[in-house]
């Protein structure tokens, strides 16, 4: 009798330890079982420039609302840093790069809640800011008006790299400086195209709206060979006139009788 009561209560408290016990689930949280966050965006940027990277939740398509918690590293900014969405779960985050040339991370929490459910799953970015090339070129308004966030875009072998916007005083001129990302291009010459907004009135030198011409990209190396190759061609043609010159002056020598 008294081992059937132990049976009875062991069965009883076994019973009791795997009663489901009711949480709060407004506050409970999961990682990834039931989404997946997904960022895209440049991984090779400018410092000190702004850029947009998209936060993409997949996994709950039945959600109530989507969000996501951003923070960047190195002294990068974000805006917002909070955001969340009742009708998208494809979120758009603006990210200010580090002013000085170093990697650094975007840090994002992807949120969705379902019912009073929150689950989130964290994710790393990583981003290499690189300090830019640049070219500062003169601009002239010859007009009466003020000109006022004209815009001028740089391309870079027909590929867009940047836009900045001037003001320049009627009959005055200011300077603009454009940037473009190094690691885009190989090491040699390129064409360098920059426009202004053809309905402003402002212009380069010239009267013109759009300036082209050659750059060089990477650092200029001596070139033993090229020069090994002028010299060749120097060292001919200086024996080509050499042989000339002895040939005209022979030909103006007597000849020699035969004895």
């Amino acid at each position: 009798m008294k081992k059937l009561a132990i049976i009875i209560l062991l069965a009883l408290l076994f019973a009791a330890l795997h009663v489901p016990v009711h949480v709060d689930a407004a506050s409970s949280s999961s990682t990834g079982s039931q989404i997946r966050t997904i960022v895209s965006g440049p991984t090779d940027v400018l410092t000190g420039e702004q850029y947009d990277y998209t936060v993409t939740i997949v996994g709950a398509p039945d959600a109530d609302r989507w969000g996501c918690r951003v923070s960047v590293s190195s002294g990068g900014s974000v805006n917002p840093a909070n955001y969340s969405s009742t009708d998208s779960n494809v979120l758009t985050v603006h990210i200010k790069a580090p002013d000085t040339a170093t990697k650094f991370t975007i840090t994002v929490n992807g949120t969705a809640d379902i019912g009073n459910d929150t689950y989130w799953n964290r994710v790393e970015y990583k981003v290499n800011a690189l300090k830019p090339n640049t070219v500062q070129v003169p601009i002239y308004n010859s007009g009466s008006v003020d000109a006022k966030n004209v815009t001028v875009s740089l391309y870079i072998d027909g590929k867009y790299q940047y836009s900045t916007q001037v003001s320049v005083d009627a009959g005055k001129s200011s300077s603009v400086t454009l940037k473009w990302n190094p690691k885009d291009f190989s090491k040699g010459v390129h064409t360098m195209k920059i426009v202004i907004d053809p309905k402003s009135n402002l212009t380069f030198e010239g009267g013109k709206t759009t300036l082209v011409q050659d750059i060089y990209v990477g650092q200029m190396k001596e070139n033993k060979t090229s020069l090994w190759i002028a010299l060749a061609i120097v060292f001919t043609g200086t024996a080509t006139i050499a042989f000339e010159v002895h040939h005209r002056k022979k030909k103006r020598m007597p000849k020699r009788k035969k004895w």
